[in-house]
């Protein structure tokens, strides 16, 4: 029983700590907005600083209509050596059936990554974008956020999905012995009942 109730503020404790995972999004070091004609072509950022070690992340946003958006991001130090690449697509889509209206898709995305060695970094990107099937792209601007000191909140719902088994598997033995009990105490006393005859 301690260790059912252990297991539970256990559980209680990390679905505390993922939900404050998931509004974490770290430190801020970079956002930018760029205009269709920049990233269409190839861009870069302005620089940034990158601290020691955690988690970075890179937030791209566009306000898609019926619409998608692929952006290749890579990565450059001082040197112009690139640290990292990423891949960030996009695509929001709209429709009405029935007199209701349907959403697919989303109009951000973000990539996680390893932080490079400390130092001043900047983003080079180069877009291609369309709209529905295979229209031409709308022109949306796009907004790049770089974060560092990120939170991913998977390893902590993992935990909690391992953490919370134990209680549950816990609940089951327990309901499950108690059936079995009163199943057997049912059919053991009923025999002697009239016997004064």
């Amino acid at each position: 029983r301690a260790l059912m109730i252990t297991a539970s503020v256990f559980a209680v404790i990390l679905a505390m700590v993922s939900l404050w995972s998931v509004v974490s999004s770290g430190t801020l070091l970079l956002e930018q907005k760029f205009s269709s004609n920049d990233y269409l072509a190839e861009t870069m950022s302005r620089s940034f600083h990158v601290d020691q070690g955690a988690v970075m992340a890179v937030n791209i946003f566009a306000p898609l209509n019926n619409s998608w958006l692929a952006v290749d991001v890579g990565m450059v130090d001082a040197a112009d050596q690139v640290v990292a690449t990423l891949e960030n697509d996009i695509e929001h889509y709209t429709s009405v059936e029935e007199g209701e209206t349907e959403t697919e898709g989303s109009r951000d995305n973000t990539t996680y990554f390893k932080a490079p060695n400390p130092g001043q970094y900047r983003l080079v990107l180069k877009g291609t974008a369309g709209s529905g099937a295979s229209g031409p792209a709308r022109g949306e601007d796009l907004t790049v956020r770089v974060f560092q000191g990120a939170v991913l909140s998977r390893y902590f719902l993992i935990a909690l999905i391992i953490a919370a088994l134990f209680p549950l598997k816990e609940a089951i033995r327990q309901a499950s012995f108690e059936k079995r009990r009163w199943a057997g105490s049912g059919s053991s006393g009923g025999s002697g009942a009239d016997d004064d005859d």
